[in-house]
């Protein structure tokens, strides 16, 4: 029943936010306007009936934010009720396995993990059928909400897990995995929604506590998402890490 809950969802999400944003004749479109349209195809006909025409399309430009609001409120119920309860699991699966790599497990590994190369897979087998249904704005737009279902459900599962100084560095590579994947689905920049995750693996890749300071304060130059609590939460993921110089770090 939820299988087909989901599937109805994505058919109804996929056909009205097409008709929200058909382009080019898109309301919301910069080039497009009633008047103009009108202008070009009823050129040659009579004024009065041009009018006429004018008259009925006269509220269509004002629907504009309704369409926008339609597509919005579609993507929030595919986000809560398809793309979420799909990657969990698979984002919890990522991380039952310890991040307490060795030089070994490292060379075994292709790019990624085994674990996110799984979540990758279950992500990609969600969006690339609704790139084929969606206009590319929409894909886009979805994209960018997997993305950020994705970076909140992974964020919430890596700090269940423990790493050590190879665990952080393949963390990166498979983050790296993961957004490089994302890429090939929208040229849309998804880094913002992946801000927190991205900073969680320089945080995990350090050599040392100390390291931080680095990347911390005015001089690095960084816009930072986490806060100092929660830098040093990550700080506490790596086992090689002490908890003395962890709450002796000024932040």
């Amino acid at each position: 029943v939820c299988v087909w809950m989901s599937l109805c969802a994505c058919v109804f999400i996929c056909l009205t936010s097409q008709i929200a944003d058909i382009p080019p004749h898109n309301p919301m479109h910069s080039t497009f306007t009633p008047q103009s349209e009108c202008d070009h195809v009823f050129a040659s006909h009579l004024s009065r009936d041009q009018v006429k025409l004018e008259s009925c399309l006269g509220d269509v430009t004002g629907l504009a934010p309704r369409f926008l609001e339609l597509i919005e409120l579609g993507l929030l119920y595919l986000r809560s009720a398809v793309l979420e309860p799909r990657l969990r699991a698979q984002a919890e699966a990522a991380f039952e396995d310890s991040y307490e790599l060795s030089e070994e497990d490292i060379a075994n590994f292709d790019t990624s993990s085994p674990q996110m190369a799984s979540f990758i897979v279950a992500q990609q087998s969600l969006l690339l059928p609704l790139r084929d249904l969606l206009s590319p704005d929409n894909t886009a737009r979805t994209v960018l909400a997997a993305a950020e279902a994705s970076a909140l459900l992974l964020e919430r599962a890596a700090m269940q897990c423990r790493f050590n100084r190879l665990g952080g560095l393949q963390f990166d590579r498979d983050l790296r995995a993961l957004l490089a994947q994302i890429a090939t689905l929208t040229q849309w920049s998804v880094r913002d929604k992946m801000a927190r995750l991205v900073q969680m693996a320089t945080i995990l890749n350090l050599d040392k506590v100390s390291e931080f300071l680095e990347y911390w304060g005015p001089a690095a130059q960084i816009t930072w998402r986490l806060s100092p609590a929660e830098v040093r939460r990550v700080l506490a993921l790596r086992t090689d890490f002490r908890a003395e110089e962890i709450s002796r770090l000024r932040l």
